[in-house]
């Protein structure tokens, strides 16, 4: 009978977490990240290859030029996908919604096996699945990193949960291989080992405060270490050179510390008041006032008394709480954004376990109304996030929301302005490239994109001016810059300042076709045939399906021919 109610409790989170995410697949890729990270990086594009699978697994580790994380299991993960249904997005989204759902019966078989409570399992694993802070992870495709690694993360704890109920080295390994696996998702699952320790003292109660047995603790604590290395090592490699990708713009150190701080508290709000969500919260641009973080500051301190105050008698608070604590800080103080509710995707497990049980606890002679309540609750939460699904549909509504629950949010501006640019409302992207420059006056990206929508229009000399702005700051797109500069410059007459700006775009990029191809009818406007046929080719060469090249080098090769006969 508990096998036949377990299998229907699973059902049971598929099915609400398929309906509160099925409007996903009604979703576009977004304009920031899913371009940079997926659907223009070749390797990923397309499909599977052996050279992908080598390049999956180098870029991060020992090559950053596209990627900081080492994430090759992600990396395949797209690259399957493109190699079946190309650029068509649904089915990018429909596999995040499936591993999502999987996740909440990882969840809930984990818990129970853990703790033996199907009650409160289900309950933890229903309130996750549906709450709209995992819409973030769910519906934004360069995001698979996050319903990957809680995927590995869950296998990891059940693997865990069976070894601690039978130790052994072929479970010990078992266990040792999930987390391998987790660690390919994404460098951020290092604290799982310590996550492992903490379930030792409940609900495994492998080790406990009193009586204290120092063996007890040595040993969990020593079969951890493997893996704890293993992390550490990785999370290390990945911090040494995640730093390269920090501008110059870095936030000052004590307000990074100021909102790690505050963040906590904020994660926490969101679970009980998740409205007001965002993509990207910008820092603010002084420091906060003392009181908010003195105030926050004394609210973490004052959890963390408690939990442990009642640790013995209420161990899941504790264990809950530091679950919070440990898996949100590799996330916590990032330079480039305040907050991110996809960051909640696996903390916030800890929060809802120690609700739960406390809950269950509470309320241990009125079932009922527990179940009442469980399902009153996931209800509002399932409606919530269905309705925040809608903001995904694409990247105008995602942006329109961001500046709609934001102040001075540079970034939302940005991109909202690129979303508008493509549907050609280019009047109206320009205004908001100048909405974020006077937000944020040194983003090269912002100059570059408003240097676009101005050539666009016409306006070629201002767009040169644009262009010369965006090469004063730090970009990762600067061969991008150079080459629209020299396209302007080309198109106002001037094929010499053109030829120059281009060049330097190919020493950035020497491998982009368009390049080649705009450099070569500025050499052959200088009557340079020769050397305008070589960028010709080389044109085609790296992209065979681009007609214009074909042309040009078939005419500069026919002139070259009659002036040797």
């Amino acid at each position: 009978m508990a096998g036949r109610s377990s299998v229907l409790l699973c059902l049971l989170l598929f099915l609400i977490s398929a309906i509160a995410f099925w409007d996903v697949s009604r979703c576009d890729f977004i304009n920031y990240d899913d371009y940079d990270y997926v659907i223009q990086v070749p390797e990923i594009r397309n499909g599977l290859s052996w050279a992908g699978l080598t390049w999956s697994f180098k870029t991060g580790l020992t090559d950053f030029s596209r990627n900081f994380m080492w994430t090759p299991a992600v990396s395949v993960s797209h690259q399957v996908l493109f190699h079946f249904f190309g650029l068509d997005p649904q089915p990018h989204h429909l596999v995040n919604v499936a591993i999502h759902a999987l996740n909440a019966i990882l969840l809930f078989l984990a818990l129970v096996r853990l703790t033996g409570a199907s009650g409160p399992s289900a309950v933890v694993a229903a309130v996750w699945a549906v709450h709209p802070l995992r819409v973030e992870s769910v519906a934004w495709v360069v995001e698979r990193k996050d319903v990957l690694s809680a995927f590995f993360w869950n296998l990891t704890i059940l693997a865990y949960a069976r070894y601690a109920a039978s130790p052994g080295v072929q479970r010990y390994l078992i266990t040792a291989l999930a987390f391998f696996l987790c660690l390919l998702t994404k460098p951020a699952v290092a604290p799982l080992p310590l996550v492992l320790w903490l379930l030792d003292f409940w609900p495994l109660n492998r080790i406990r405060f009193r009586p204290f047995d120092a063996a007890a603790w040595r040993k969990t604590f020593m079969e951890k270490l493997p893996m704890l290395g293993l992390s550490v090592g990785l999370a290390l490699w990945t911090a040494s050179h995640l730093s390269k990708e920090i501008d110059s713009r870095a936030v000052p150190f004590a307000l990074q510390a100021s909102n790690a701080v505050i963040s906590y508290v904020s994660y926490i709000g969101k679970l009980f008041w998740p409205t007001a969500l965002a993509v990207f919260y910008p820092f603010p641009e002084t420091t906060y006032p003392a009181w908010q973080i003195l105030s926050t500051g004394a609210v973490l301190i004052a959890i963390t008394v408690i939990c442990l105050r009642y640790s013995g008698r209420f161990p899941y608070l504790a264990v809950g709480w530091f679950w919070y604590l440990l898996s949100l800080l590799p996330m916590i103080g990032l330079v480039r954004f305040a907050m991110a509710d996809r960051y909640t995707y696996i903390s916030h497990v800890g929060l809802l376990m120690a609700l739960a049980w406390g809950a269950a606890e509470l309320l241990s002679r009125s079932p009922r109304i527990c179940w009442i309540a469980a399902v009153v609750t996931v209800g509002l939460l399932l409606a919530l996030t269905r309705a925040q699904v809608r903001h995904w549909e694409n990247s105008v509504t995602l942006f329109e929301q961001a500046l709609r629950v934001t102040d001075r949010n540079f970034l939302a501006h940005q991109n909202l302005g690129s979303a508008l640019a493509e549907r050609g409302r280019t009047d109206e992207a320009i205004v908001q490239y100048q909405a974020s420059l006077r937000i944020r006056s040194d983003n090269a990206d912002v100059y570059n994109n408003l240097g676009n929508a101005l050539a666009r229009t016409g306006k070629l000399q201002e767009a040169v001016d644009q262009y010369s702005q965006a090469l004063r700051y730090p970009t990762r797109h600067l061969a991008t810059v150079y080459r629209n500069l020299g396209t302007a410059l080309y198109q106002l007459g001037r094929p010499a300042d053109a030829m120059r700006n281009l060049e330097a775009a190919l020493n950035l990029e020497p491998r982009d076709a368009l390049t080649h191809y705009l450099l070569g009818n500025a050499l052959a406007e200088q009557g340079r045939l020769r050397d305008a046929a070589r960028h010709f080719s080389e044109a085609v060469r790296l992209n065979p399906n681009d007609a214009a090249a074909r042309r040009n080098l078939e005419r500069a090769q026919a002139i070259l021919s009659e002036k040797t006969q």
